[in-house]
């Protein structure tokens, strides 16, 4: 006699249906019957019966939150063979729903023909004393998987509106009283797939892909380099795909089972070994960014009865000052709801998570992350309105994640699993090793949680926040330094945020997958110890988890290839994962064990080396026809000169971080595409003094980590994003200088390029990976840091004199029968709208502030500016040299060959006063203090500024302050 279980997210049973249920499992009228049918167990999401299903005297169960019967003659009927009796049906159901409710006909038929047997009992569960008595781990786990298939496929929004309705399902049945009476195992399933659902959530909230990165990311190693860890995965994991489909479909003898089951949980805790580790490694950072949120929630400050202090305080206090100013000038009053709005603008941006906020325009905006509109807290509200208790009391993410203790959780739940013993693991009761993990994980899922929540409720979009913050910059500048206070903190918490969302969703899915994989060898082991030819369902379906998770790891690295193409080709991926092609082939393999030889695997790889072949091909013809209409040019190398101006020296001296756009610093040639940094070195630096040898400071070159390539006038961006488990950015250039004028390069350490080609090696093919490129090369079009770092401890202050750079970089030539128009402003940083009459190539006919447009040699184009933008003014076009083409806002362009057309506008607005120091447009106390600082300073002095000199007489004194007291309480 057999028992059957069936689990899927939908299960239906229709004559004539693709899955094939009903054939398998009906008998029909008049015969022949199944008879050897005793069991039959279904968990789902929906069970369908859309004919009349006989499964003659077999007990059936369902465990389904919709029992829908479909059709006139749909029925479940377990009337028995002769002599037999009727099968029981027992429903663990939410709702039953029929075509037509009121139609006479019987859905449930548990008696009938069968001659001296009994009739079968009808039981159900539709009450209010167990609402939840449908959910079972097998129905959760293809919810589950459904979900994530999902997801994987960009269906974000049906993922959310999935995982959120599991989420509340499974938070309420752990509430009820029922809970306690549940079995031990599913109490632990339950509460895994909770946690699991609670991390791919908090992923997918934060805007990140299925695999944990931000739009537009692509992987800081090389394309070679990926491709061969692609490889590898490939042998990992086809060994895995084969024995899970063995175990399903193979597994016809105790024996062959045993071995099957044996080689299964040695994958699974070396899968959990491996886990463990990464996870150690991830936690790790959880302290340091403990320290961040600190330093962020202080830097926000709060502005109510509890306190005033920080970016916060600083707003309520321009606030009460500019009321002040108002009641001494009439002709300000009007202002005041203005002013108000401004500042609460600010306040809820400064609590706010803005999206994209350190990458900047549409870019940075993220797919399918549900954002409030900033206009939400901007709504009239009364002149005697104080906001500042209500924007205080906002929580943001960084106090939020301050509120909890995840690092102590994670911190104990590793120690936990450090204490399991191995021999338990494969012959013991995992109810004592998976209770130490529970409260620990629990813990973590509810802080996980709180930080998703504070994300989703203090989101804004980042474009609508930037246009807002200019329209008040060019509006009123008495904003200015405000307005730059609260993008450069929004800067920072985004960057924060990021981290901390990879940072605490990868520590959580590494704890769920192992306790996942400790359940899996929980269940095979029981299954192991029963002697029987068919494995038991809850087995089954971890075996079934081993697969998916397989093939989930198989599709990150293909992910990451893909995304490496992307990026060194500027093209989609042509990669296509075919798994069905992979199944095909299994079923000619024969193994008494699940294990492959060399014949089998080899033909088995195969499938998937296709692809690679059939890309490599693709990359072979690319080179063979330099590009063919993509570029005028294979790739080329060359390097340019830039030194620091003084200005940068000085900062550098100062201790502070210089930020070079390499794009507008270097002049690349208007011809060179595809700009690619290869290398950046110091080329000269020459120190103020002779210093001891043993005093030194290191000086750091370090990409931004956003690249933009051009490719047939069409602009790429990408996201080199460093993950959170490495503390430095390995785009970076660094060098160690010593006090005696000797310097040396921070190469990168012998011992990490050994480890990293060590993982490669077992696989390698005739091409020696050690001579391959390690890490992507970075667009050029970007922005670089550069820091002087002193000796830790050194009271010796190195002072640099001079800096020159050289930038190595490969390029593109740009096809002689294209050309490009750049469109740019000055002064620099402003956005009007141009408008132009010439589509380009991309079918583009304008465009905002500074952009670049393509268009075929010899055509004309003419390009409009607008004659104001905020308090800026329209005044003149000129070409890149700067020389004057015309006063008219229309200027034609001929585009024989490549064109700068620069807008030169002019401030019209109000200018601050000599003595208004801060720049708010306003002399008053701040400015007198600051200038009492200087007091009596003169170009000799540690604390010399020359903006107080007012009088230009190389000191700071009663003349100053005369100038300074006839500027006193002006504004404009």
């Amino acid at each position: 006699m057999r028992s059957v279980t069936i689990a899927g997210k939908t299960v239906v049973f229709a004559d004539g249906h693709a899955n094939g249920l009903y054939g398998a499992y009906n008998s029909p009228d008049g015969g022949p019957y199944i008879a050897d049918l005793a069991e039959m167990t279904v968990y789902a999401e929906t069970v369908v019966i859309g004919s009349r299903l006989h499964l003659p005297q077999t007990n059936v169960t369902v465990y389904a939150r919709r029992l829908v019967f479909a059709g006139a003659d749909a029925q479940m009927v377990t009337t028995p063979c002769a002599d037999g009796d009727g099968g029981d049906i027992a429903l663990y159901i939410d709702a039953y729903e029929s075509d037509d409710p009121d139609d006479p006909v019987a859905r449930f038929v548990v008696s009938g023909s069968g001659q001296a047997g009994r009739s079968g009992q009808l039981t159900h569960s539709l009450n209010v004393f167990n609402p939840l008595a449908w959910l079972s781990p097998y129905s959760v786990k293809m919810a589950l998987a459904y979900a994530r298939d999902a997801y994987i496929c960009g269906y974000s929004a049906e993922a959310v509106e999935l995982l959120s309705d599991y989420r509340e399902l499974l938070s309420t049945l752990m509430a009820l009283d029922t809970w306690d009476s549940l079995d031990s195992q599913w109490q632990f399933e339950f509460e895994q797939m909770y946690g699991e659902i609670v991390t791919l959530l908090h992923r997918l909230e934060n805007g990140l892909d299925y695999f944990g990165n931000p739009a537009g990311w692509v992987p800081m190693l090389s394309f070679e380099i990926t491709k061969a860890f692609y490889d590898q995965e490939i042998n990992r994991t086809v060994r895995i795909l084969y024995l899970s489909y063995w175990l399903q479909n193979k597994a016809d003898e105790v024996t062959k089972k045993a071995d099957g089951l044996t080689n299964s949980r040695n994958v699974l805790w070396q899968q959990a070994q491996d886990l463990r580790n990464q996870y150690a490694t991830i936690r790790a950072m959880i302290p340091s960014l403990k320290n961040e949120a600190e330093r962020i929630s202080a830097q926000i400050g709060q502005a109510d009865s509890e306190g005033c202090f920080g970016l916060l305080c600083t707003l309520k206090q321009k606030e009460a000052e500019l009321i002040a100013r108002a009641d001494k000038l009439v002709e300000k009053r009007h202002k005041i709801p203005l002013w108000k709005r401004y500042l609460r603008a600010l306040g809820f941006s400064a609590k706010s998570t803005i999206e994209g906020a350190a990458s900047g325009g549409k870019a940075g905006l993220v797919e399918g992350v549900l954002k409030s509109g900033i206009n939400l807290y901007l709504k009239e509200l009364p002149a005697h309105f104080d906001p500042w208790p209500e924007i205080s009391s906002r929580t943001d993410v960084a106090k939020a994640f301050n509120s909890i203790d995840f690092a102590a959780e994670s911190g104990v739940w590793l120690d936990n699993f450090d204490d399991i013993d191995t021999q338990q693991i494969f012959e013991g009761d995992p109810s004592s090793y998976l209770e130490s993990l529970r409260s620990q994980a629990a813990g973590m899922a509810g802080g996980m949680h709180q930080v998703k929540a504070a994300l989703h409720e203090t989101s804004l979009s980042n474009e609508e926040v930037q246009v807002e913050l200019e329209r008040i910059k060019a509006e009123d500048p008495i904003f200015n330094a405000l307005v730059d206070q609260v993008t450069q903190l929004a800067v920072e918490k985004e960057v924060f945020n990021r981290q901390l969302s990879v940072a605490m969703q990868k520590v959580s899915e590494l704890s769920n997958a192992i306790t996942n994989n400790l359940l899996a060898i929980d269940a095979l082991n029981r299954d192991a110890s029963h002697l029987n030819r068919v494995i038991d369902p809850r087995a089954m379906m971890y075996i079934k988890d081993m697969e998916r998770r397989a093939l989930e790891r198989l599709r990150k690295y293909h992910y990451y290839l893909a995304k490496s193409y992307e990026y060194r080709m500027l093209e989609p991926s042509p990669l296509n994962l075919n798994i069905q092609r992979m199944f095909d082939a299994m079923q000619a393999i024969g193994s008494s064990n699940g294990t492959l030889g060399t014949e089998d695997f080899a033909a088995l790889k195969t499938v998937y080396e296709e692809e690679l072949w059939a890309l490599t091909d693709i990359i072979y013809q690319d080179y063979q026809n330099h590009g063919n209409d993509d570029f005028g040019s294979g790739e080329m190398s060359t390097s340019v000169v830039t030194e620091l101006l003084p200005e940068q020296i000085a900062d550098l001296n100062a201790g502070k971080t210089v930020t070079l756009n390499l794009k507008s610093t270097l002049g690349f040639q208007y011809n060179e595409e595809n700009i690619r940094i290869t290398n950046i070195e110091v080329q000269e630096m020459n120190l103020a003094a002779a210093y001891s040898p043993s005093e030194y400071f290191d000086f750091r070159i370090e990409h931004a980590g956003v690249s933009r390539l051009q490719k047939k006038g069409q602009i790429y961006r990408f996201i080199h994003y460093t993950d959170i488990g490495r503390e430095l950015n390995p785009l970076h250039w660094s060098r160690r200088y010593f006090g005696d004028g000797v310097s040396e390069p921070h190469s990168p350490s012998d011992a990490s390029i050994s480890l990293l080609y060590s993982l490669l090696s077992s696989e390698r093919t005739s091409t020696d990976v050690s001579n391959i490129m390690l890490y992507a090369r970075p667009g050029a079009w970007a922005d670089i840091t550069l820091k002087k770092i002193p000796r830790d401890g050194t009271t010796v202050q190195m002072m640099i004199e001079t800096v020159r750079l050289r930038v190595y970089y490969d390029y593109n030539l740009r096809h002689t029968s294209r050309r490009t128009l750049q469109v740019a402003t000055e002064p620099k940083g402003i956005h009007p709208y141009f408008q132009v009459n010439l589509e380009d190539v991309l079918n583009r006919k304008d465009g905002l502030g500074e952009f670049y447009r393509t268009y075929a040699s010899g055509q004309s184009a003419t390009v409009t500016a607008p004659l104001r933008w905020g308090h800026y003014e329209f005044v003149k076009w000129t070409d890149g040299a700067g020389i004057t083409l015309t006063a008219s806002p229309e200027v034609g362009v001929m585009l024989d060959s490549n064109r700068k057309r620069i807008a030169q506008y002019i401030y019209t607005g109000p200018l601050p006063k000599v003595a208004d120091f801060n720049g708010d447009y306003w002399v008053d106390y701040y400015d007198f203090e600051a200038m009492a600082r200087a007091w009596m300073t003169t170009p000799a002095h540690p604390d010399w500024e020359a903006r107080f000199d007012i009088s230009d007489s190389g000191n700071v004194e009663l003349e100053d302050l005369l100038i300074f007291l006839d500027d006193w309480m002006a504004t404009d």
